[in-house]
C-alpha cells in the first residue's frame, strides 16, 4: 500500500519536480482521492485529506469525517507527530472517530491524512457507436466512470486509474475531475472521441473452450460448428469494464452489451464479439493425416443480399513448429494461436478454402 500512497500523492497533490528529480509536495488544505481498478480483485482508493486538526491541552487530537472502513493500520499522518491511536465506531457503515496522542503543542495544526478505503467503488461503462456500410465506417467512443460519494459536504479532486500499483502492468490514469462529496454519484469521463475501427466477420469452425489452454493432443478442437460471428475491432486500449456497442450496419441497428470477460484485449487492438450473422453459414472438416498433421477444409455459404468479406480462422495446437502446406490461398498466421484465410463471398454464393498444418517438436 505504500506504493499506492506515493502514487496518489504524486498525481493529486500537485508536486513540484526539481531538476535533480526530487519532489516537494505543498501541504495546503484540500481533499484528493485516487481510485485504483485492478483487472483482478477488488478496487480501492487512496484518500489524501489535508486539513487543520486541533490538539487539546491533554495533547490529544480527534479526527472525524473519515471513510467508514478506514483502519488504523492504513492511516498515516504528515505534519503532526502521532503516538497511540484508538478508533471508535464499529463496522463499515459508521463513520469512525479516531483519537490519537501527540507530543505537539496545543492549538491548530495543518495535517495530511493518508489512508486506503474500499468505499469509493468505481463503476465503468464504455459506449461505442458505429455507423457502417459497404464503403465506410465511422466510430466514436466514450468512457464514463461513476463513483458513489459519501456525505462529507466537501469538494474533492478525483483521479481514476486502470490497474493498481505493484502489478506487472503500471497503473494508467483514465479520468480526472472535481466532484462534490454530498451523497450523489460523481461522473468522470472525457468527451467522445473518434477511433479507427473495423467490422470483421470471422468463421472459427473449431469448437473449443476459450478458457482452456490449447492442447497438443490430437483430438483437441476436433469438433466443428457453423456460426459466423461479427466482431468489432478498435485500434485503442480501454480500461477494464463492460462495453455497450450500438452498431448501425447497412441501416440495421444492433445493440450489444459486451461483458468485461467477453472482451479480447490486445496490445493495440480491442476485439468485441457482437452478433452471429444469420445470412452466413460455415462448414469445417479436420482430417488427421497423422498425429502431427491436420488437413483443414472450410466452406462458407452466403444466403444474404450483400457480399461479405469473411475470415476463416483455425486455432493452432501449441507445438514448437507449425508449418502451413498445400494452401489453396494465402494463409495468414495470427501470432502463435491461429491461422486465417480471407474470403469474399458474393450474395447467394458459396466458397471454400483448404490447407494443411504440419506440427513438430
Amino acid at each position: 500500500m505504500r506504493i499506492a500512497l506515493a502514487i496518489a500523492v504524486v498525481a493529486l497533490v500537485g508536486c513540484h519536480r526539481h531538476r535533480d528529480g526530487t519532489e516537494t509536495f505543498p501541504l495546503v488544505p484540500g481533499l484528493a482521492i485516487a481510485c485504483f481498478q485492478p483487472a483482478i480483485g477488488t478496487g480501492y482508493a487512496v484518500v489524501d485529506d489535508r486539513r487543520e486538526l486541533v490538539v487539546d491541552r491533554d495533547h490529544r487530537v480527534t479526527v472525524v469525517g473519515l471513510a467508514p472502513d478506514v483502519s488504523l493500520a492504513s492511516l498515516a499522518f504528515e505534519g503532526l507527530p502521532i503516538g497511540a491511536c484508538t478508533r471508535d465506531g464499529l463496522g463499515h457503515d459508521i463513520a469512525p472517530i479516531v483519537t490519537c496522542t501527540t507530543p505537539a503543542s496545543p492549538g491548530r495544526h495543518l495535517v495530511r491524512l493518508l489512508y486506503t478505503s474500499a468505499q469509493f467503488a468505481v463503476r465503468t461503462l464504455h459506449e461505442v457507436a458505429v455507423t457502417a456500410d459497404a464503403t465506410a465506417i465511422a466510430t466514436t467512443l466514450r468512457s464514463q466512470y461513476a463513483i458513489a460519494t459519501p456525505i462529507w459536504q466537501r469538494r474533492a479532486s478525483i483521479v481514476v486509474y486502470d490497474g493498481a500499483p505493484g502489478l506487472a502492468t503500471p497503473a494508467r490514469e483514465v479520468a480526472r475531475g472535481e466532484a462534490s462529496l454530498d451523497g450523489s454519484v460523481a461522473i468522470l469521463g472525457a468527451p467522445a472521441r473518434a477511433v479507427t475501427a473495423r467490422l470483421v466477420r470471422v468463421y472459427e469452425g473449431a469448437i473449443h473452450d476459450a478458457t482452456t489452454p490449447p492442447s497438443v493432443v490430437e483430438g483437441w478442437a476436433a469438433e466443428s460448428q457453423d456460426a459466423v460471428w461479427v466482431w468489432l475491432e478498435l485500434e485503442t486500449t480501454l480500461s477494464h469494464g463492460p462495453v455497450f456497442a450500438r452498431v448501425i450496419e447497412d441501416g440495421e441497428v444492433h445493440e450489444i452489451d459486451v461483458t468485461s470477460e467477453g472482451r479480447h484485449d490486445g496490445a493495440r487492438v480491442l476485439r468485441l464479439p457482437l452478433w452471429i450473422d444469420r445470412d452466413l453459414r460455415g462448414g469445417r472438416t479436420r482430417t488427421a493425416r497423422s498425429t502431427m498433421v491436420d488437413h483443414i477444409t472450410m466452406s462458407l455459404t452466403n444466403v444474404g443480399p450483400v457480399a461479405r468479406d469473411v475470415w476463416f480462422e483455425e486455432p493452432l495446437r501449441p507445438h514448437k513448429v507449425r508449418k502451413i502446406e498445400d494452401a489453396e490461398a494465402l494463409v495468414t498466421v495470427v501470432g502463435t494461436t491461429a491461422v486465417r484465410v480471407k474470403r469474399r463471398v458474393e450474395a447467394g454464393d458459396a466458397d471454400r478454402a483448404w490447407f494443411t498444418i504440419r506440427y513438430a517438436d
